[in-house]
C-alpha cells in the first residue's frame, strides 16, 4: 500500500482519469453491473500498486493496462458462458481506448481553457445546466429569463466553445 502521503496524488490521477478508464471497461463489457465491478477492481489493484507507479509517467497509460487485464479476467471467469471477446480483440480496442482517451483528455484541457475564458455570466449558464443538471425551466426561473433565451444562450455558448476547441487543437497540432 502506498504511504500516506501518496494518497492525495492518487486520489487526483483516478478522479481525473476514471471517465475514460470506465468508458474503455464499457465498450468491452456491455454489461454495466459488470463493468462497475470491474472498475472497483481497478481502482483497488492501482491504489495497492501506486508504490510502483513513477510519479510524471502517463497515469492513464498504466491504468489502462490494469483495466484492460481486469477486462480479460473477467471473460476467463465468463468461461460457463460463451467468450464473446478474444484477448487479441480485447488487446485491439483497448490500445485504440487508450489513443482515444489521451485526445479526449486533451480536448477536455482545451474545453477548460476555453470555458475559464467566458464572462461569469455564461460560465454561470453552463455551470447550472451541465454540472448541476438544472433543467432549462429551471435555470430560467433561477436566472429570470425566458425558457427561449435560456436555449438560445446555451445554444451559442456550445458554438463559442466548439470554435474555441477547434482554434485551439488545430494551433496544437500545428506547433
Amino acid at each position: 500500500m502506498p504511504p500516506e502521503n501518496d494518497t492525495d496524488a492518487f486520489v487526483q490521477l483516478l478522479a481525473r482519469h476514471e471517465p475514460q478508464i470506465r468508458g474503455s471497461i464499457m465498450i468491452l463489457v456491455p454489461d454495466w453491473n459488470d463493468a462497475q465491478e470491474i472498475m472497483q477492481r481497478v481502482s483497488i489493484v492501482l491504489w495497492r500498486k501506486f508504490s510502483t507507479f513513477q510519479q510524471g509517467t502517463n497515469f492513464l497509460a498504466w491504468a489502462m493496462v490494469v483495466a484492460k487485464l481486469e477486462v480479460k479476467d473477467h471473460w476467463k471467469r465468463q468461461k460457463r458462458e460463451r467468450q464473446l471477446f478474444s484477448d487479441r480483440f480485447v488487446d485491439l480496442v483497448a490500445a485504440e481506448t487508450e489513443s482515444r482517451a489521451t485526445e479526449l483528455d486533451q480536448r477536455r484541457q482545451v474545453l477548460q481553457l476555453c470555458v475559464d475564458r467566458l464572462k461569469p455570466k455564461d460560465r454561470e449558464l453552463l455551470h447550472l445546466r451541465y454540472y448541476q443538471s438544472v433543467s432549462i425551466d429551471g435555470i430560467s426561473q433561477t436566472l429570470g429569463r425566458s425558457t427561449d433565451a435560456v436555449y438560445k444562450a446555451l445554444g451559442r455558448l456550445r458554438n463559442a466553445l466548439a470554435e474555441c476547441v477547434g482554434k485551439r487543437i488545430t494551433a496544437r497540432h500545428l506547433q
